[in-house]
């Protein structure tokens, strides 16, 4: 009786991670938009179909050269939910030398364009660092392959700026949209280079969850916001229930 007893509460526990599993698929957003563009191009180039994005930065200054945009649609998000992480994701493709000391930042931008928006209707670009500060940054050398090389922004905390930024707009017009350049360490008399695969070509993820628990009757396949501590303990406590039935079990063999 007492095995029938671990095996049924082993099958609870294999569904329950393949709920888990599914929800958290669901809960990865893949990017709706994305482009870049060369300062020196004609103002009618724009890339929004190219393979990769790429930036740019020149000098010790990091001059921004060239320029990346990144939107994603939050609308599937409920309302008056609350963002407590966030994780933005990039699958880097390839960079040059010059970034290997470079900092990549990441930073508010409209929402107002598309990947087929003319370079010259483009909203301009911040002039990091004197302009505007980044959300979120991350310091070279960067992983870049085609088989793997993800660049990862992270923030944790109503108070961190890039969740601040992302609740406005997940409290407003539903887009979350961002810039990446260089910002400093570009290396003198050079230039620092870093590419990630587009939406056509491999897609960049952004990750949202709430900090707030949620209840096992509210999750499910759907919902956009996971609580991963819940989740955690929730595995915890099966995992110390599965053991003590082995141990049960066992005691009760050798009595």
């Amino acid at each position: 009786m007492k095995r029938k007893t671990l095996i049924a509460t082993s099958i609870v526990f294999v569904l329950l991670l393949a709920v888990v599993s599914i929800a958290i698929a669901q809960n990865v957003r893949t990017v709706n938009q994305d482009t870049y563009w060369k300062f020196n191009d004609p103002t009618d180039q724009v890339n929004g179909g190219a393979a990769n994005i790429q930036v740019e930065g020149s000098e010790a200054a990091c001059g921004v050269t060239r320029a990346g945009l990144l939107k994603w649609d939050v609308s599937d998000i409920p309302d008056g939910s609350t963002v407590g992480n966030a994780t933005i994701t990039l699958h880097g493709v390839t960079f040059n030398v010059g970034a290997d000391g470079a900092t990549l930042g990441l930073f508010e931008a409209p929402d107002n364009w598309d990947e087929s928006t003319a370079q010259g209707s483009l909203p301009s670009p911040p002039d990091p660092p004197s302009t505007a500060a980044p959300l979120a940054t991350v310091d070279g050398p960067f992983p870049a392959s085609s088989s793997g090389g993800d660049i990862t922004f992270t923030a944790s905390g109503t108070n961190d700026p890039l969740i601040q930024y992302i609740q406005t707009q997940v409290d407003g017009d539903n887009l979350v949209s961002f810039w990446v350049e260089f910002t400093t360490n570009c290396p003198g008399g050079g230039t620092a280079l870093l590419a990630w695969n587009s939406r056509e070509s491999g897609t960049s993820y952004m990750e949202l969850s709430t900090p707030t628990s949620v209840g096992l009757a509210t999750f499910s396949a759907g919902d956009p916001s996971v609580n991963w501590s819940l989740i955690a303990g929730l595995f915890a406590l099966v995992a110390v229930v599965v053991v003590g039935i082995g141990y049960g079990v066992r005691r009760s063999k050798q009595s």
